[in-house]
């Protein structure tokens, strides 16, 4: 039981850790929305590269156009680029080359 209680402990420890790093990092950048066009396009990505940290982007070349009302999936394997693309769109880590646009609002 105690050697079980010790890892869970530094689980939450680590846990904790993150969840501050996370919380105490400012915003890279303020969400900009626009109204939907008369395309039905909500999500515009064009030519666009980003980046968490570090010189190299994560994403590059990311060129997506979702329209209101499509289903569109994000499939891939680990270490592929989905997280990075939905924080790409929320605007969580830093466009470095290129254009997003985002229509309406985001939650």
């Amino acid at each position: 039981m105690l050697p079980m209680a010790v890892r869970s402990f530094a689980g939450a420890l680590t846990a904790f850790g993150r969840l501050n790093i996370f919380l105490l990092t400012e915003e890279v950048e303020d969400m900009v929305t626009s109204a939907i066009g008369s395309d039905g396009v909500m999500i515009d990505i064009t030519n666009a590269d980003f980046i968490w940290d570090g010189t190299e982007p994560t994403l590059q070349g990311i060129n997506l156009k979702l329209k209101k009302g499509q289903t569109t999936a994000i499939v891939g394997d680990v270490g592929s680029g989905k997280s990075s693309l939905l924080a790409a769109i929320l605007r969580q880590i830093k466009l470095v080359k290129g254009d997003i646009k985002v229509c309406g609002s985001v939650s």
